[in-house]
């Protein structure tokens, strides 16, 4: 029977850390051994020090806990018996020099030089890439009819010089990485490729993997409208994503399985649970089996525990293909990415064959046109949000379009408040629907109609946090303004790109005062300019990750012992060995771990709870928006003051009435346009240790005298949310001196009572209660 207790990832870690010996050479896989209890056998695997023996006379598998202590105690012996092993499988084989004013004439735009004058006095740096034409060619005549005709009638007739170079590779089998700039035709790199094939092997199967719902369905419109132009189409497209309901997900495999599937990581990871499911699972063994394109979109996307994640799930895709009679080795893995530093290496990884670099070819030479653009770096800036506002209101009154990123979803809600309030106060109150917010929380439906508007010259800007980042294609866009620094260069860049898609574009970077990297970078903006792209990290081999993964493709796929190392790496042996005490995984009579279960709700590719939160209206029902629970906690405490913009564009206050996290609601009651009212949430983090893993360590650092004591623990980080603060905005008097402590708080009087600074009629903040929750939100 399954072993019903939490799976014990303290001892996968002190497993994979446990300092194992090199076993002797007689002692390794399919070597021959003598156990004086046992008789003659033949070592099926070593799984850190755990010894796995199948003896002649024996039914099932013998198990040694330490192989070690079995030597020295002369249990296990080396043998010159020569056995036939049943389980051996064949190996398969512009220095800025002129001065800021001088710049802002060069720009080639009216409006973005009016626009730049205005900001004059902040602007530190300006980089100007001037547009190019490219390298374009003829569609190569060889296509299939029906695909020539299909991209004539999206009014393509020429492709870029890396299109070409890339339906060259993937005709010849390799795998690709692409990694040219935003806006250079990666898509249809692969696309002509993969529809040549489906063309002329309909079973041909693909599946495409992004990692955001916005992307996934920005792209799928896109090959849709291509398809859609061939005459006689028969070539199946399906779009699969946590919004899909089950009962259509195996429609779409009825009576066929989709040519060309497309999936979020998260999808993708219990779906693959479907190989095991024999009536409604054959359709997706069938796609499977006859998989031979594998896209990865915006593989930038991956790194970190997202990362480790992503590069045990592509393990588990490879080894579910080979189980259902699929062929891995055939597989043809394609990258695609803009700003990522490391592409090679990435792309080996996901596609497992680091020792067959042969097999990749990676483009990064573009041969695609460029609008060029503008980026303008501006000196930071405590009140951020105000600058912005005028920002976002010069851009709307010089009638251009654009995209502000902000870095977190109350910057987004901040910004709008302001936007509107500033342009009431102007007289400008018609701009007020022309700009909305976008966030993943929002419906599906509201994100479509937000695009859409866009589209239609309805919002002329859009108010983000990163969820339109990656990918999508918006040359609707003139502008690009970041509200400070994303984190990374990669994100820099990804966002530089959604402007000046189509036509030259302008970037504003306003760099925040309270961060110290926005303030490194704007005093060092030929570093932001001109600086690497980092490269992805990620650490597949983290035992309780890859104990995660291990245990799902044990129970889809069942996994032969001798393929344990090849296909999860180094550290699986271990890893599976303490899996296999924790009676997680089982070994069968002919040396498959196999496992029962659905481990898979209990893991999340993100590492984020996967339990969510939907608000709904009190009297009609209407759900809102969904959250997941923590962000519930933080936004929809009873008696929270949650803030979300109406269809209309107006920006509605609500009060979280009650808060249920069994049944997964908050219901929410309107409160009104006008309120000046708003809650904070107040949090507290608690980490305990729970067991020590490996002995501390003391490390040097480059400060002088300074070191740091290190221990691995595994142990308990708690979020919990123990009461708000109720808070009023109304307009007064203030310290308008950004480095004051008094800055922005109600004061009377006419100076500062710290620094002496004259006081000013501003917009304040005034703490009306504070309020203790009896228990916590956790």
């Amino acid at each position: 029977m399954t072993n019903e207790k939490p799976t014990d990832y303290a001892a996968l870690i002190r497993a994979a850390n446990q300092t194992v010996g090199e076993p002797p050479e007689w002692l390794t896989t399919g070597k021959h051994v003598y156990s004086p209890e046992y008789g003659v056998g033949e070592v099926m695997a070593l799984l850190g020090k755990r010894l796995i023996v199948k003896f002649v006379e024996e039914v099932n598998p013998t198990q040694f806990i330490n192989w070690e202590e079995a030597i020295a105690l002369g249990s296990i012996q080396s043998s010159n018996a020569n056995l036939v092993s049943s389980t051996t499988l064949p190996k398969v084989t512009n220095a800025v020099t002129a001065t800021v004013s001088e710049r802002i004439q060069q720009i080639p735009h009216l409006a973005f030089q009016s626009v730049a004058q205005e900001f004059i006095a902040s602007i530190t740096a300006v980089d100007i890439k001037n547009p190019n034409q490219g390298i374009v060619h003829p569609v190569p005549s060889d296509l299939p009819p029906a695909l020539r005709l299909a991209l004539q009638n999206n009014s393509i007739d020429r492709i870029y010089s890396h299109q070409i170079e890339a339906l060259t590779k993937l005709r010849a089998g390799f795998d690709l990485s692409i990694t040219t700039p935003t806006a250079s035709g990666k898509t249809l790199c692969y696309n002509l490729a993969i529809l040549e094939s489906c063309i002329k092997q309909p079973q041909t199967t693909a599946l495409y993997i992004f990692p955001l719902k916005a992307l996934a369905l920005d792209q799928m419109r896109k090959l849709q409208s291509l398809v859609k132009a061939m005459p006689n189409n028969r070539i199946k497209l399906a779009l699969m994503t946590g919004d899909t309901p089950t009962s259509e997900r195996q429609r779409l495999f009825i009576p066929n399985p989709p040519n060309i599937l497309a999936v979020s990581p998260d999808l993708l990871h219990h779906y693959l649970y479907n190989v095991r499911r024999r009536d409604e699972g054959e359709g997706w063994r069938q796609f499977l089996r006859q998989l031979r394109y594998c896209v990865i979109d915006e593989s930038h996307t991956y790194i970190g525990a997202f990362g480790a994640h992503f590069a045990n799930l592509m393990r588990r895709l490879r080894l579910a293909v080979d189980a259902v009679g699929g062929n891995s080795q055939r597989l043809q893995f394609i990258c695609s990415s803009a700003t990522i530093g490391n592409p090679q290496e990435m792309a080996l990884r996901f596609s497992g064959r680091t020792n067959q670099p042969q097999r990749l070819h990676v483009i990064e030479r573009s041969g695609a046109g460029s609008a060029g653009r503008t980026l303008l770096c501006l000196a930071p800036n405590s009140a951020a949000n105000v600058e912005a506002s005028k920002i976002v209101i010069s851009w709307l009154q010089h009638k251009l379009s654009g995209i502000v990123f902000c870095n977190s979803r109350a910057a987004v809600k901040g910004l709008l408040g302001l936007i509107q309030r500033e342009t009431q106060r102007l007289g400008l109150g018609y701009l007020t629907s022309k700009v909305a917010v976008f966030y993943s929380s929002l419906t599906g439906d509201r994100r479509r109609e937000i695009i859409q508007k866009l589209q239609a010259g309805q919002i002329k800007v859009i108010i983000s946090t990163s969820s339109l980042e990656a990918g999508i294609d918006l040359p609707e866009l003139d502008c690009c303004l970041l509200r400070g620094f994303p984190g990374s260069l990669m994100s820099f860049w990804q966002r530089v790109g959604r402007a000046g898609r189509k036509r030259h574009g302008l970037v504003i970077y306003l760099p925040l005062g309270q961060n110290p990297i926005d303030v490194f970078y704007a005093r060092h903006s030929q570093q932001l300019l001109s600086g690497e792209v980092e490269c992805a990290a990620f650490n597949p081999d983290y035992p309780t990750i890859l104990g995660k993964h291990l245990e799902c493709g044990c129970i889809e796929s069942s996994l032969a012992l001798k393929e344990l190392n090849s296909r999860f790496g180094k550290a699986a042996d271990a890893v599976a060995g303490s899996l296999l005490q924790q009676n997680k995984i089982f070994l069968s009579n002919n040396g498959k771990l196999w496992g029962r279960g659905y481990p898979h709700k209990d893991i999340n590719l993100r590492s984020s709870t996967q339990t969510s939160i939907s608000l709904i209206e009190k009297h009609t029902g209407e759900i809102l928006e969904t959250m997941s629970l923590p962000l519930a906690h933080r936004e929809v405490f009873p008696q929270a003051v949650y803030m979300m913009q109406d269809g209309s564009g107006e920006l509605i206050a609500y009060r979280s009435e009650s808060f249920n996290e069994e049944k997964g609601e908050a219901l929410l009651a309107y409160l009104g346009k006008e309120t000046d009212l708003f809650t904070e949430a107040e949090s507290e983090l608690n980490i305990q240790p729970l067991s020590t893993l490996a002995e501390s360590k003391i490390i040097p650092t480059k400060i002088k005298d300074a070191r740091v004591r290190l221990t691995l623990v595994w142990g308990e980080i708690t979020n919990s949310v123990t009461g708000y603060r109720l808070m009023k905005r109304t307009y007064g008097m203030t310290c308008k001196n950004q480095r004051c402590g008094n800055y922005k708080k109600p004061l009377e009087g006419k100076t500062c009572s710290l620094c002496r600074h004259p006081l000013g009629a501003a917009e304040v903040t005034k703490l009306q209660k504070e309020v203790a929750f009896e228990e916590p939100y956790v």
